[in-house]
């Protein structure tokens, strides 16, 4: 074996054999020791067709990692609209449609590089499958809807919609920071409407029927205070782990301390979607996390059970006790959800297909 004076940083391969020209190709795999004790990089045989396979492989890879920098930008362009919704603040954008230009611009940007990269529209795992799966059985249910101009509209709005940003946000979002990016902004939306709700509900700014905020965004994914509770819900779990995911003691409180801020704010919404997702989350969490510290994870649930439960107002419970007893629901919500529930369970009865 020959000797080499100084370590190549190649990766250790274990096969063996020869290059297109017959002759033996060497890669350096590590140190073996002599019988003088001294280190010699022993050189192992690697084949040529394998090597380059293996490194367009990575450097593929890496492409399609760090591709899609328009694309990215332009959705984080489209989520800031879709959150903030500045036409609310300046009348003068409302005439203009900001987000579908921006959408648009997402999906010019990303159409042709996703074909540069991989070479398909998509890439396919599962789960666009399955969604792609559902699309197309959303789109045969149109033609047996019983009122096919409503059908085609939900089919279009909100449902095609939201698929196509899933796939724009699966092909683009394919690195950690990328990730962490979009974590971020939606941090940020979570503190402003937090922040926004809890001085509303200080100042006496309840404006939804008599006790409940309607919060400062009050329009598109916030069109209701249902939606911002059920968006705080979503957020919750997600700041608890970036929480203990944090490498310092500042990072664990500044995330803790905003889903402090979010937990106060569901409440404050008084949102049933919002408490009964509260509670799955909870239970999540619990199961997730039991089998490291089984003591430590039921001391935090009873005490923040408690917790929860006495500085939470009263007006509160009662809310949700109408989940169970609707004739604690002043205003009839409750009811009027329940007959609309057992009249869809009649109507895909009757019509199953």
């Amino acid at each position: 074996m020959p000797r080499i004076s100084k370590p190549f940083d190649y990766e250790p391969v274990t096969p063996s054999g020869r290059n297109r020209s017959g002759e033996a190709e060497t890669s350096f795999a590590g140190p073996a020791a002599e019988a003088d004790g001294k280190e010699t990089w022993v050189a192992e045989v690697q084949p040529s067709a394998e090597r380059d396979t293996r490194v367009k492989a990575v450097t593929q890879g890496w492409k399609i990692r760090r591709g899609h920098g328009l694309s990215y930008l332009g959705l984080l362009l489209f989520t800031i609209i879709l959150y903030f919704r500045p036409q609310e603040y300046y009348p003068s954008l409302a005439a203009v449609p900001i987000a579908f230009l921006a959408a648009v611009i997402t999906l010019l940007a990303f159409v042709p590089t996703q074909f540069a990269l991989e070479g398909n529209l998509t890439s396919r795992p599962r789960e666009v499958n399955l969604i792609l799966l559902l699309s197309v059985t959303a789109l045969l249910s149109v033609p047996l809807a019983i009122s096919r101009d409503d059908a085609l509209k939900t089919l279009w709005d909100p449902f095609l919609k939201a698929v196509i940003v899933f796939i724009v946000i699966v092909n683009v979002v394919r690195t950690e920071r990328r990730l962490k990016g979009m974590f971020y902004l939606a941090i940020a939306v979570t503190c402003f409407l937090s922040i926004g709700a809890l001085n509303d509900y200080r100042l006496g700014n309840l404006t939804v029927e008599g006790y409940r905020i309607k919060g400062n965004i009050s329009g598109g994914m916030f069109e209701g205070t249902n939606e911002l509770g059920i968006h705080l819900v979503t957020m919750f779990p997600l700041l608890l782990a970036l929480g203990f995911g944090a490498r310092n003691i500042f990072g664990k409180l500044f995330y803790w301390a905003i889903s402090l801020l979010a937990l106060a704010t569901i409440v404050i919404t008084f949102s049933r979607g919002g408490f009964i997702g509260l509670v799955a989350v909870v239970a999540t969490l619990a199961w997730k996390l039991r089998r490291r510290k089984r003591a430590l994870v039921v001391l935090s649930v009873v005490l923040g059970t408690l917790m929860f439960a006495l500085l939470t107002p009263g007006s509160y419970w009662i809310r949700v006790l109408s989940i169970f007893d609707p004739s604690l629901d002043a205003f009839g919500s409750s009811s009027v959800r329940s007959e609309l529930l057992t009249q869809s369970f009649m109507v895909a009865l009757r019509h199953p297909l």
